[in-house]
């Protein structure tokens, strides 16, 4: 009976038809919350907020140590970069990405509270980095709590690897080439001569 009622009382909203072609046309933007003590990432981490790009599928995770507006804006604004290419934001219902959004002022879209297949790109980013992030730390040896950098690393790692015969995300969004800088596996032992140190 609840179930009916809670379905019955909204109507479900859906995502734009449209094909999104240009980095920031569809954004969609979904929440990972840690429930437990022992999943505290190495810096206070206990959440994470996955954006992703439909376009240029341009997705990356961001842990973070509150769901507040201020750290969800601020994802946001790091995700977009320069300028703040963005058309249209879609999310689920909750408060912290609607009051971003406003900050942002972009259009926004919201998912139909409880019926996760109105968010269902977001929530496949969220399932994608997760296990990412997992294979990560595993392949490491590295103890639970550096899960955030093994979401950045993952997430980063994705956007700039070559395909064959395809581009690499990075350069669908940018355009100018592929990521110019070097690849190190995420957890190798790192020599810097100029500090003349290990760093982990």
């Amino acid at each position: 009976i609840r179930d009916s009622a809670r379905k019955g009382a909204y109507k479900k909203r859906k995502m734009p038809e449209k094909q999104p072609v240009e980095f920031g046309d569809c954004v969609t933007a979904d929440r990972l919350i840690s429930r437990s003590a022992e999943a505290k990432g190495i810096n206070g981490e206990t959440n994470a907020f996955v954006i992703g790009d439909r376009a240029t599928e341009w997705i990356f995770g961001f842990p973070v140590k509150s769901r507040d507006a201020d750290d969800t804006y601020k994802c946001l604004v790091d995700f977009l970069g320069p300028g703040l290419p963005i058309r249209f934001l879609w999310t689920d219902c909750s408060e912290e990405l609607e009051l971003a959004a406003k900050q942002l002022g972009v259009p926004h879209g919201l998912g139909t509270p409880g019926i996760k297949t109105t968010n269902c790109y977001g929530e496949a980013y969220v399932k994608m980095i997760m296990r990412g992030t997992r294979t990560y730390l595993g392949q490491a040896g590295l103890p639970h709590c550096y899960w955030p950098y093994a979401m950045k690393a993952f997430s980063f790692s994705r956007i700039t690897k070559r395909r064959p015969k395809n581009e690499s995300i990075w350069e669908r969004r940018h355009k100018d080439g592929p990521f110019p800088g070097h690849f190190q596996p995420f957890g190798c032992l790192v020599y810097s001569d100029h500090l003349q140190e290990v760093l982990f």
